[in-house]
């Protein structure tokens, strides 16, 4: 092959790389993990296998807590890793972009690998809609926050970084009505309690907590509210609560 095409093959290759969208596969280890950042991670992770490089001994411990999903969680700790460096100042859109759709096809992964009611599930959909609103995919962070409080309606993010989400479009009013929704299940959750009074709610406003039938925790989520929707269901819309 002469220099002239394996130029052009070289630039396909990267081109391909930088627009491809990230997908569920294994995400890779973050190199040179910090002290600082191995801090940060939720108190699950320092058990998770491959922490550090070693064989954690409460594996098992955590495995009967979270079930077998857990088995997969140490791509997820490795994504919150990527997600906060692509946070940081200084660094190149090229290279935000790359940390974030890796934390993204992180969270993914495990989504994908672990069992529909996986009790982590709403926190993994969440952090989909984070990196999603990060890499600039409104629909696609909406559908993620709607599968999350489909599952656990009483779990305020979703509702707290949908609300963010539809303000920065433009759509203050649709915002203050997630975080009122927000409220009715979760109605001690301050920041949803700050954003409501940032966007305009008064105290009067806020509604009064929604009753929690016993029926709704103990139901396990279906496929159609963990993987995900078809690109024609409506994004912007905030799911009922399960039932059955």
């Amino acid at each position: 092959m002469n220099t002239k095409a394996s130029y052009f093959l070289v630039v396909a290759l990267a081109a391909s790389l930088t627009i491809a969208p990230p997908t569920a596969l294994a995400s890779e280890k973050p190199e040179d993990v910090t002290e600082a950042e191995w801090a940060m991670l939720p108190p699950y992770c320092p058990h998770t296998m491959g922490y550090k490089g070693h064989v954690q001994p409460h594996i098992s411990k955590w495995n009967a807590v979270m079930g077998e999903g857990f088995f997969h969680m140490h791509h997820h700790c490795w994504a919150l890793i990527d997600f906060h460096r692509a946070q940081r100042s200084g660094i190149s859109e090229f290279e935000r972009r790359q940390l974030q759709g890796r934390a993204l096809g992180g969270f993914r992964y495990v989504i994908k690998n672990a069992p529909e009611d996986f009790i982590l599930l709403p926190e993994l959909l969440t952090w989909v809609g984070r990196s999603e609103m990060v890499l600039g995919n409104a629909k696609g962070a909406a559908k993620a926050f709607n599968q999350a409080i489909g599952i656990k309606p009483d779990y305020w993010p979703p509702y707290y970084h949908f609300a963010e989400l539809l303000n920065r479009k433009g759509q203050k009013k649709k915002a203050l009505e997630v975080t009122k929704r927000g409220l009715s299940h979760s109605p001690n959750a301050k920041p949803l309690l700050l954003l409501f009074g940032e966007l305009g709610g008064k105290p009067n406003d806020i509604p009064k907590p929604v009753a929690k039938p016993d029926e709704q925790s103990a139901a396990p989520p279906t496929t159609e509210t963990t993987k995900e929707p078809s690109d024609n269901s409506e994004s912007e819309q905030i799911v009922e609560p399960r039932t059955n």
